[in-house]
C-alpha cells in the first residue's frame, strides 16, 4: 500500500513526488535540511522557554553550562581526566 500526503485542497501527493521535489531543491537528505534549517536560522535569536531549556538539558547535560562566557576562543579549557588502572614495572 503506498502512503499518501495531503494538500490542503484534497489532492494526492505520493511519498515518492515529495522526495523528488526535496531532492531538486537540494533537501533529499535529512542532513540537507538540517544545514538548510541552520544556515536560514544562523543568525536570528530564538528565545525559548523554561520548558524547553529543560528539554535540551535533558537531551545534552552541557547545555546547562551555557552562562561559561570568554573573551576569545581559548579562553577557557576543560581538561577531564579519569583512573583506568595501574601501570607494573
Amino acid at each position: 500500500m503506498e502512503r499518501h500526503w495531503f494538500e490542503p485542497n484534497g489532492e494526492r501527493i505520493s511519498a515518492i513526488t515529495i522526495q523528488k521535489l526535496l531532492n531538486d531543491h537540494g533537501l533529499g537528505t535529512r542532513i540537507e535540511r538540517w544545514l538548510a534549517l541552520e544556515e536560514a536560522n544562523a543568525g536570528k535569536v530564538i528565545d525559548i522557554t523554561a520548558e524547553q531549556a529543560a528539554f535540551l538539558e535533558k537531551l545534552n547535560p552541557s547545555y546547562r553550562e551555557r552562562h561559561v562566557e570568554s573573551a576569545a576562543s581559548g579562553e577557557l579549557l576543560s581538561v577531564g581526566t579519569f583512573f583506568v588502572g595501574s601501570l607494573k614495572g
